[in-house]
């Protein structure tokens, strides 16, 4: 889809060469090889062609953080412009939910992450991006780092935005607050022409690209992970784009919205790093 060569990667420890074995295997010290050989033939059972020979990265480790720090370090030093990746993880509850190496991976690459759930659908085509955003400073860092992104697809951005409110019908204001009507009709259209005002720079940005864009806004009426799935879902988006500014410190706190999302989507989420990407 990018037209671009892909290289496959292979993480390998090799902890369990330092072990004094009271039996010698031969084969230890050929690890790379016969690593080299499996990623050889199992790339040749997929139906696609086309990568590069798969790269054998041996660690010392056998710990998921370990290996996906060396993984970001790799694409970064190679200048990678993507790294596919997958979760294993399906439960949103759980607070390492998406697993040591899928957090690690986004928490520490200069590169932009695509991630997969176990139930994502990836197309043959990808036609149409959606961004959620809150139009903040770092939301529109990471606009800039996915147009060319975008671009090279061909595919059109729908830029998503929840506008909050309070969940106070009329009916309670009449009753409870008579005299505030006004005044919280008045804050409620302020919000919504902020938001218009401010997506109406993003689409601007995205225009001067030759980017289509269309601008998406809902009320809330549940969390807004969940709305932004709900809409990818119900217009069969392909491929889903999220900012998140954590670093290696801030991995255990990883935006729930993102974990969310990433776990919850129909499709690939491409997360961008802005703390990492930062100028």
């Amino acid at each position: 889809l990018l037209n671009c060569p892909v290289q496959p990667i292979y993480m390998c420890s090799t902890s369990f060469a330092n072990v004094p074995f009271i039996i010698p295997f031969p084969w230890v010290s050929a690890l790379k090889e016969m690593a080299s050989h499996s990623a050889s033939r199992y790339l040749k059972k997929l139906p696609v062609a086309g990568f590069l020979p798969a790269k054998v990265i041996l660690t010392p480790s056998t710990s998921n953080r370990h290996l996906a720090m060396e993984l970001a370090r790799y694409a970064k030093t190679n200048r990678a412009i993507l790294i596919f990746a997958n979760t294993r993880a399906t439960k949103s509850f759980n607070p390492l939910r998406l697993g040591g190496f899928a957090e690690t991976l986004i928490s520490v690459s200069h590169v932009p992450v695509v991630l997969l759930n176990s139930k994502a659908i990836c197309s043959t085509k990808i036609s149409s991006v959606l961004f959620p955003t809150d139009f903040s400073v770092e939301s529109k860092r990471a606009l800039t780092l996915l147009k060319p992104i975008v671009k090279n697809l061909g595919a059109k951005i729908f830029v998503f935005n929840q506008t909050p409110f309070f969940r106070i019908s009329k009916e309670d204001l009449i009753q409870y607050l008579p005299g505030e009507i006004a005044q919280y009709e008045k804050l409620k259209k302020t919000v919504i022409n902020e938001r218009l005002y401010s997506a109406e720079l993003f689409m601007k940005h995205l225009k001067k690209g030759n980017i289509e864009s269309v601008y998406v806004t809902e009320n809330q009426n549940k969390p807004v992970q969940e709305q932004a799935v709900d809409f990818a879902r119900k217009n069969k988006v392909n491929l889903i784009a999220l900012t998140t500014s954590g670093g290696p410190l801030s991995q255990a706190i990883l935006g729930g919205i993102s974990r969310d999302v990433i776990l919850q989507a129909p499709c690939p989420v491409l997360v961008m790093n802005n703390k990492n990407n930062k100028k």
